[in-house]
């Protein structure tokens, strides 16, 4: 708790930790929102602003961003809430109230709920939720937010993602919504949003907004600009609009030993909006993954572009991702996430195929370019595949799902998937430039400790030719949710192949459910 002379409270509700993931039994958990505790108490100095800050509560055991846990089991927060903003409005005429939460993309973006949408002329509500501002703070003080954020370079949407819209949402205690309420606080909140004395804001910040940076310091200027002082001069601010794509799922893989570099990556319409990612393996544990959403149809998302250069595909990244030393941490989304640092990374490489393809649309091709990180540069010489089908899914309803993919030259690779290692396996082989398609033979896994993190691959296709065998050069293990409420544990990374007398290299992706512990 902080206290501050102006009149703005800022509210931090989910800035505790949660305990470690357990892998053999694992479930569903929400990602506190990280760096939003010590962000916040830095914003409320500069503003001179009172905090209520939230340090260590899990928001899994207790949400404090939700009005119904809060009635129910935290009434004491709706008492501080009361308390402060009435202390607050003993001083001032007005009191503007800011939550700060995180938005894990790796963009430089910040999402503002307000109870609403944006359109061509202004905001409008979300069903029956409440809007937050009044008219002439949307159009002062959240343009003034806006126009700053903008020149920093960041994106400032509103309602893109979290409009904070839900009758349950902490944001819609500080509107009239709750006139009616049988909660005596939430009542008096909403007497004071319909006498105009609260407005409320909604800041949902991206990766690179949160955690130490420039970004954070722009933001951090941005937020004294806009909330601290006078209202700024009334402002019209445009909608940006969305250009429609409707493009297919795209994405490319591939591994280059002389680099040491590893690349998965991918865009891909995902309902109304469309999801990019760029994960590096850097060499030993070390990774940098990038992770980005853009509303509507995109042919790009944050600072990943794919273009099409006659045949070939340029494809292009310049913006943030999360660096990690040990890529073993993301069995706990959470633990991963707190231990990694911001990186700046660059990538530009051209993709020319060859012409083979299979019912997947996967090409076997090369890849030449560079990435570059602060501390590095790597010239890239590589091979590997454009393969929209990679998309780091569970086992579904078999035990386990592999994926095999390597190339040798331009005259032999594959790309291939089995499902409990039974033939016949679904994709690719090509030698000496022709191509069999769904081949059958047999798959055999060799484990390292466990029976989800693969030590060996044994692959032996149709009687008479020469088995193939892959060694893992490193992994990333991550838990992902089934539909059946069950999860699976899925590895992936790039690895090495042995095919008659040649070398190649790849990647493997190996997803099995998570069997149950047995009590003792």
């Amino acid at each position: 708790m902080q206290h501050g002379r102006s009149n703005v409270v800022l509210i931090a509700p989910h800035g505790g930790r949660r305990p470690l993931t357990d892998p053999t039994a694992p479930r569903e958990r929400k990602v506190n929102d990280l760096h939003t505790a010590d962000l916040t108490a830095e914003l409320a100095a500069a503003l001179d602003a009172t905090a209520i800050i939230n340090h260590g509560c899990d928001r899994n055991d207790l949400d404090l961003n939700r009005i119904g846990q809060i009635t129910r089991r935290a009434p004491w927060f709706l008492d501080l809430l009361l308390r402060e903003i009435a202390s607050v409005l003993a001083r001032h005429t007005r009191a503007q109230v800011l939550l700060i939460h995180g938005w894990n993309v790796c963009q430089p973006k910040c999402d503002l709920g307000v109870g609403g949408v944006e359109g061509a002329d202004g905001l409008r509500p979300l069903g029956d939720a409440a809007l937050s501002v009044d008219v002439d703070y949307w159009r002062t003080r959240i343009a003034a937010f806006r126009a700053a954020t903008a020149t920093a370079g960041i994106c400032t949407s509103v309602g893109e993602r979290y409009p904070a819209a839900h009758r349950s949402n902490l944001l819609q205690a500080f509107t009239t919504r709750s006139a009616d309420s049988s909660n005596s606080h939430l009542r008096q909140l909403a007497q004071w949003a319909r006498d105009g004395r609260l407005n409320s804001v909604q800041l949902e910040l991206g990766i690179p907004v949160r955690w130490p940076g420039p970004l954070r310091r722009a933001l951090h200027a941005a937020a004294v600009v806009a909330f601290g002082g006078t209202p700024a001069t009334a402002t019209d601010w445009a909608p940006r609009s969305h250009r429609p794509n409707g493009s297919a799922p795209l994405g490319f893989h591939f591994h280059d030993p002389e680099a040491g570099i590893s690349a998965f990556t991918s865009i891909t319409p995902f309902g109304a909006a469309t999801t990019g990612r760029l994960l590096l393996f850097l060499g030993g544990k070390e990774i940098a993954l990038f992770t980005g959403e853009e509303p509507g149809g995109q042919d790009s998302v944050g600072g990943l572009t794919y273009a099409a250069d006659g045949d070939d595909v340029m494809l292009h990244f310049d913006g943030y991702a999360t660096r990690l030393v040990d890529a073993d941490l993301y069995l706990d989304l959470e633990a991963a996430l707190a231990a990694s640092v911001l990186a700046e990374i660059q990538l530009d490489l051209r993709y020319r195929a060859l012409a083979v393809a299979n019912e997947h649309d996967a090409r076997a091709g090369r890849f030449i370019g560079e990435v570059r990180l602060h501390d590095r540069r790597r010239v890239i010489n590589a091979r590997g595949f454009c393969d929209p089908g990679i998309a780091l899914r569970g086992p579904g309803s078999h035990t386990a799902r592999t994926h095999l993919a390597a190339s040798f030259d331009d005259h032999r690779a594959f790309n291939l998937r089995a499902s409990d290692g039974v033939a016949p396996f679904g994709g690719m082989v090509i030698t000496n430039g022709s191509t069999e398609r769904e081949p059958t033979g047999e798959l055999t896994i060799a484990y390292d400790g466990d029976h989800y993190t693969p030590q060996r691959f044994d692959l032996s296709l149709r009687k008479g030719t020469a088995p193939i065998v892959a060694y893992p050069l490193a992994r990333m293990p991550i838990l992902r949710p089934l539909s059946d409420g069950a999860h699976a544990r899925i590895t992936f990374g790039p690895a090495r192949f042995e095919w008659d007398g040649r070398i190649g290299w790849g990647v493997y992706e190996y997803a099995r459910r998570v069997m149950p512990r047995r009590e003792s």
